[in-house]
């Protein structure tokens, strides 16, 4: 431990000017975050400054990796051998010191300038640093690790750019959107590709510090690239939405119940229709009846697998395809009606069916059955807003400005370290008593 100190204080001492710039940035990151709130003009500045301080942070992270290299074997320090496993932990000290630290009370910052509790928000703090190092930070230090300067991690970083990114179009034509773990499925997956990530780079660093092998460590480094992703389009978006759902608050499977609208006239709007797409699919849209969605509670509908039996035995199913959804053809305000508040409807089913096995059984009485994958939404909270230039909290979490603009009022909400929330804001002038709703929502990062 003594040894990693003197190395520590050695990085910190030729460093400081470079660690210096971004703790420069993450103060300016956190003033911003502290008026944001006030000011939304300052979106666009929010972005801009994170954005540096995530390159400056990449440059740290190079720079005391290279401060002693492990490619070659003319540096000093062969000679006169660190211990690998000191060197390794004064490494990751002044990373967690001079970055994560930084970052971290620069939110913390953020949040109590926006008169938010640091305390209550925590937890996600600390699972968001650990997000930022395993995403972020540990896949720099593996890359560094295995180059021996600036110029040749940054030619190695844009040649991984360009592979990945190649990667991913190959994996998106190969497989189709649909196969891939995407919308409310994608924190699984998220979350299982940051652990490889983390592991592959942990890996790298131990193999390269404790053995200075850098042609297995390059070849490890190619396939931490490769494997996060590869591993993204194998799970079926199915498999991922059922381990979402577990770690869930439990639902009753027998709550939501789907059965056709016999009642619908076919000629009316979603009855019977169809609708062609592409060259080789279209779509079908069947009248149904959705019950069960518990009072004050709404069901938003995911994605539909269908599978059509024919007479004779053909079979064609669909994977659980992202364009396949039960809509309410009342509540279109809200992401095409996928949003279904349980008011009786009217619902549809919309599909989509293989072009050529409809056009030979179109004429044939069939048998359609249809995985609907629902995520039900708890009882929302409301509270009460007035016109004015002062923030209002919300009963949850969060805090709105209700603005008049031109004589209008103009709703902006805020939701901290949330990338996804939604608020509905209902404007009632007292002298009409009409309703009107609008969907408004920014995060706090």
């Amino acid at each position: 431990m003594r040894e990693a100190l003197r190395i520590l204080r050695k990085d910190a001492h030729h460093l400081w000017p470079r660690a210096a710039v971004v703790v420069f940035l993450a103060a300016v990151y956190a003033y911003i975050e502290a008026i944001f709130p006030r000011n939304p003009m300052l979106m666009f500045a929010e972005g801009g400054c994170g954005l540096l301080l995530m390159l400056a942070a990449w440059f740290v992270v190079v720079s005391v990796i290279h401060e002693d290299r492990l490619t070659g074997n003319n540096q000093f320090w062969i000679t006169r051998p660190y211990s690998w496993r000191s060197l390794l932990l004064a490494k990751a000290l002044f990373i967690l010191l001079f970055l994560n630290l930084p970052v971290l009370l620069a939110q913390i910052a953020g949040l109590a300038g926006a008169g938010l509790s640091p305390l209550h928000y925590l937890p996600k703090l600390l699972w968001r640093q650990l997000g930022f190092a395993a995403m972020s930070l540990a896949p720099v230090t593996a890359l560094a690790a295995v180059t021996a300067n600036l110029v040749q991690f940054a030619m190695t970083f844009l040649a991984v750019f360009a592979g990945l990114y190649a990667l991913l179009l190959g994996l998106s034509m190969r497989v189709g959107p649909d196969a891939l773990a995407w919308g409310s499925a994608g924190p699984v997956v998220t979350a299982c590709q940051s652990a490889i990530t983390g592991l592959f780079a942990v890996s790298i660093c131990v193999l390269q510090y404790s053995r200075r092998a850098t042609t297995p460590a390059r070849w490890l480094v190619a396939c931490g690239v490769v494997a996060p992703w590869i591993f993204g389009a194998l799970v079926p978006w199915g498999a991922a939405f059922a381990v979402r759902a577990k770690r869930s608050p439990a639902v009753d499977a027998a709550v939501l119940q789907l059965s056709l609208d016999p009642g619908r006239n076919v000629h009316t709007l979603g009855g019977g229709e169809t609708h062609w797409m592409h060259d080789d699919t279209l779509g079908i849209t069947l009248p149904i009846q959705v019950s069960g969605i518990p009072a004050g509670m709404e069901a938003y509908s995911e994605r539909i697998e269908v599978t059509v039996e024919a007479p004779g035995g053909e079979t064609w199913r669909s994977p659980w395809n992202s364009l396949n959804k039960v809509r309410s053809m009342t509540a279109i305000q809200f992401s095409n009606g996928q949003l279904l508040p349980g008011d009786g409807g009217p619902y549809c089913l919309y599909a989509n069916i293989d072009r050529s096995f409809f056009n030979r059984f179109s004429a044939t009485p069939v048998h359609l059955r249809a995985n609907v994958a629902f995520t039900v939404l708890g009882k929302p909270t409301t509270t009460r807003l007035t016109v004015s230039n002062r923030r209002q909290p919300l009963p949850d979490d969060g805090f709105c400005y209700l603005q008049s603009n031109t004589g209008f009022p103009s709703p902006l909400c805020f939701a901290p370290l949330r990338k996804a929330a939604e608020y509905m804001v209902r404007l009632q002038p007292l002298e009409t008593g009409d309703v009107q709703e609008y969907e408004s929502i920014e995060s706090m990062q």
